[in-house]
């Protein structure tokens, strides 16, 4: 399993789930059913999604009041558009081809012109990509190149860093030992610049290499921070950002084993504190501030390899839920709140 959204695709009130299968070569999807209960309905199969579909994201991109499914398709090199049909999605999709193999994709208005534009972090040492929305309708787009990245550095989150009202982009450079920023200068201009860089001291010390990155306002300050699970190093960052496009402060969360590989951030909000989620062999954490900010970590059982945490109220009790995949093995995984 490699990346999940959650929809009410349907629309009869309960939330579904669209999963991608790396291995399987799939999406499948699962109608919730009430009483925290899901229905597989429909699995896209390898000739709809190509070899190796990677990520999924919902949004109603015609407009007629259902969600669709946008893919990205590693193998494809291509960003791939599912219309839903009220709750049934096209097997054949349209199609839009990149020079990138894109591994993550995320969907916002970057230059605010009212199209929605899409960001794909590529699988290898290739190009963070834009596509600028063009015509919704041809499901076309200008392309243009944020950053090359040097490294297998797919992993992307969208923020507002420096507080202008404007989505920026931030990305790992794992052999770099680093995350950055793609600051969004509007007028579909980019600047590039560290958000956390680790310098090695010696050769005997581990590297910290970044294994994805998630984003959210963890202090409620109203800044953007900044989570980064490490690979290496048995260590989790966080940088805390100052409303200017700066890092303000650094806390650090040991790995208790492994180190950390999956993450997930969501900011307080109706009744519950800002969380984290980190991933590691077979446990995911779920991390709450104490009175001192100090960071409390509660270990629950998950899988291989749990990753791509979602935060969410999936059984819409009040509680918030969190979601993850298994990502050296097949499943999708479910924690009802309340977590703490």
């Amino acid at each position: 399993m490699e990346n999940a959204v959650v929809d009410d695709f349907n629309k009869d009130g309960n939330l579904d789930i669209a999963a991608v299968s790396h291995g399987e070569n799939c999406l499948k999807i699962f109608f919730g059913k009430g009483n925290r209960k899901f229905e597989q309905v429909q699995v896209l199969p390898k000739k709809s999604v190509g070899f190796h579909p990677d990520h999924v994201a919902s949004v109603d991109w015609d407009g007629d009041g259902f969600d669709d499914l946008l893919l990205a398709s590693e193998g494809e090199r291509a960003v791939l558009y599912f219309r839903n049909n009220k709750g049934r999605f096209s097997e054949k999709p349209m199609k839009f081809s990149v020079s990138a193999y894109p591994q993550s994709l995320l969907i916002a208005d970057l230059d605010q012109d009212g199209k929605r534009d899409i960001v794909l972090g590529p699988y290898g040492p290739q190009n963070i990509t834009v596509l600028w929305g063009k015509d919704p309708k041809a499901f076309s787009f200008e392309v243009t190149k944020i950053s090359r990245s040097p490294e297998y550095g797919g992993y992307i989150s969208l923020g507002d860093w420096n507080k202008d009202g404007r989505q920026d982009v931030f990305f790992i450079e794992p052999d770099s030992n680093r995350v950055r920023v793609a600051i969004n200068k509007g007028k579909r201009r980019f600047v590039n610049k560290d958000v956390y860089a680790w310098v090695r001291k010696n050769a005997n010390t581990l590297p910290r290499m970044p294994a994805s990155v998630a984003s959210a306002d963890l202090n409620g300050d109203g800044c953007v921070d900044v989570l980064i699970p490490m690979e290496l190093g048995k260590v989790a960052v966080i940088a805390y950002g100052d409303c200017h496009g700066n890092t303000a402060s650094v806390d650090e969360i040991p790995a208790p084993a492994w180190g950390y590989r999956g993450c997930g951030a969501v900011a307080a909000g109706k009744g519950h504190p800002a969380m984290i989620a980190l991933g590691e062999k077979q446990k995911m954490f779920i991390g709450k501030q104490d009175k001192d900010g100090k960071w409390k970590l509660k270990k629950f059982k998950a899988g291989k390899s749990p990753t791509m945490f979602k935060f969410l109220d999936i059984d819409r009790d009040g509680n918030l839920d969190v979601l993850f995949v298994d990502y050296d093995g097949d499943k999708i995984g479910i924690y009802f709140g309340p977590l703490f």
